[in-house]
């Protein structure tokens, strides 16, 4: 999930996302057009080993005056390179066609509700869902999570999914691993609020304890180092 700017669980207002989607852009990547050109595909054609020996072979027949031999070979090359050409040029309309249909989805809480939008319009400050299957659609911080794992091979080569776990930040500027001595457990946070574009965290409620502030958690668990 993402959590940016001192949101509530209830995530961003419909109002709220329309007005960061103009101010950041779209949440998508910025390919350069490929600039459909028939000439270059035309070109492309006899780029091949095959049309080479033909048409070679064709000039020669046609320099040894065997008409009829030569006429056929062109006639090859000509069929071979026209049918490749109209294939090619519709394989690439097809694809295209194909990439405008195909959008990916997103799963966030906005207005306190559950909706599913298209990724290219997730914003800072979205809060995002993330279930069995889902695609990591945009970098976030970590707010809740339950056994998660995630697939990092296309980004690090690393063929095991690799455990994710809730950092929260230190009120100086660091992060601490919610944990205890007797193992993990789930830390939510209550109340936090934004200073210098940094979100700093005063309240927390350790799973089955009572809410108490961040500075006590921190006391309380003896955490001294922060990465």
């Amino acid at each position: 999930m993402i959590r940016k700017m001192g949101e509530e669980r209830k995530g961003l207002t419909k109002k709220e996302a329309r007005k960061r989607l103009l101010k950041f852009g779209p949440n998508e990547l910025k390919r350069k057009k490929k600039e459909f050109s028939s000439l270059k595909l035309l070109v492309s054609q006899f780029k091949s080993p095959l049309i080479y020996v033909l048409v070679f072979a064709g000039l020669v027949t046609l320099f040894l005056k065997e008409f009829v031999d030569s006429t056929v070979i062109f006639a090859a090359v000509f069929l071979n390179t026209t049918l490749g050409f109209f294939q090619e040029r519709k394989a690439q309309k097809a694809l295209e066609a194909l990439r405008s249909f195909l959008v990916s989805k997103t799963k966030v809480i906005r207005d306190g509700q559950r909706k599913t939008i298209d990724t290219r319009d997730l914003v800072p400050g979205d809060l995002i869902i993330l279930e069995i299957g889902s695609r990591v659609p945009a970098d976030g911080i970590l707010v809740e999570a339950t056994d998660l794992s995630i697939n990092e091979a296309i980004l690090t080569g690393e063929s095991m999914p690799v455990e994710k776990k809730i950092a929260v930040k230190h009120p100086r500027g660091g992060v601490a691993p919610a944990a205890h001595r007797g193992g993990e457990k789930r830390l939510k946070i209550l109340k936090a609020h934004l200073e210098k574009e940094k979100i700093i965290i005063d309240q927390v409620q350790l799973e089955g304890k009572k809410p108490i502030s961040f500075k006590q958690f921190l006391a309380g668990h003896h955490v001294k180092k922060f990465v």
